[in-house]
């Protein structure tokens, strides 16, 4: 075999549609990266001027990194406000609120998917069409409803709303579907009734789904403003979106703390961050199964 056979076998010049294939990923990912950094940059400019003076964060032209770093601002927020209050109701709220739709969300999405009876497809399109109703027309009534039960102001008024989550429904019941029904059958042959299949093998088996759920659950309830507004009026029930909403105003037209305000901020989101950082590919994975059936 010849030298240029041999190279003319080794280096073969790529085809038009692979070449053009290449050209579209390149750009497809340069996309994504610069999608990715315009998104990051302001995250990364509260961050950077949370250490900063208040005459540091208005400069113009704007730079980056702080002229004085200033750690003093987060003693602030404590000082300003009880922020430390705040951030409880929101745990709390938020992991009530969380526990509460994956039990109610996992047991309908169950018998919509496995369970037989009559009107069950009828039900769920209904079901999925309150989708379409906005948030703030069944506002008034289920603050009437809460204010008839007597949960103004206490934690069950601020977390029972948020637990029937339409989308969990429709997710988690997508991915029952995926699940084979020999693993049920077998498990009916064994004398396993439909709670222990339900406990003991479809949970187990929708983790992925059922962490996508709880995420999406639990950054509803930690950036939830309104629904908080009406049902606390008292300063000890409120939660970090309606804090952060008081310490702008005193942030911006008081104090004039917008340092403080911005390391509030960033504070807020941190959790949310973190566990997000943690659970996002079985987020990912979550809402990929989902979507097979």
């Amino acid at each position: 075999m010849t030298a240029e056979r041999m190279a003319s076998t080794q280096y073969k010049l790529p085809t038009l549609a692979e070449a053009r294939r290449q050209v579209f990923a390149t750009i497809k990912y340069a996309l994504v990266v610069a999608g990715g950094i315009g998104t990051a940059l302001p995250f990364i400019w509260m961050v950077l001027s949370s250490f900063k003076t208040n005459a540091d964060i208005g400069r113009i032209p704007m730079h980056w990194f702080p002229a004085e770093w200033v750690p003093q601002n987060y003693a602030k927020v404590f000082e300003i406000m009880p922020f430390a209050r705040f951030y409880l109701n929101s745990i709390i709220v938020g992991v009530l609120t969380t526990l509460g739709a994956l039990l109610i969300c996992s047991l309908a999405a169950y018998a919509f998917a496995r369970i037989r009876f009559f009107g069950r497809d009828i039900m769920f399109m209904l079901i999925l069409t309150t989708i379409m109703i906005p948030w703030w027309v069944t506002l008034i009534p289920a603050y009437l409803v809460i204010r008839q039960l007597g949960w103004l102001n206490t934690y069950q008024g601020l977390a029972v709303p948020g637990m029937l989550n339409i989308m969990g429904i429709f997710l988690l019941r997508q991915f029952f579907r995926t699940i084979p029904p020999d693993i049920e059958d077998a498990a009916f042959v064994d004398g396993a009734n439909r709670l222990q299949i339900y406990a003991r093998i479809v949970l187990p088996m929708a983790k992925p789904a059922l962490l996508t759920v709880g995420l999406m659950t639990l950054m509803g309830s930690w950036n939830s403003l309104v629904w908080p507004l009406v049902i606390s009026q008292h300063e000890s029930m409120q939660t970090l979106p309606l804090g952060l909403a008081v310490l702008a105003n005193l942030a911006g037209w008081v104090r004039h703390e917008t340092g403080a305000l911005l390391a509030a901020t960033f504070l807020s989101i941190l959790p949310i961050v973190i566990i997000y950082m943690f659970l996002q590919q079985y987020f990912i994975r979550g809402l990929a199964l989902s979507g097979l059936k």
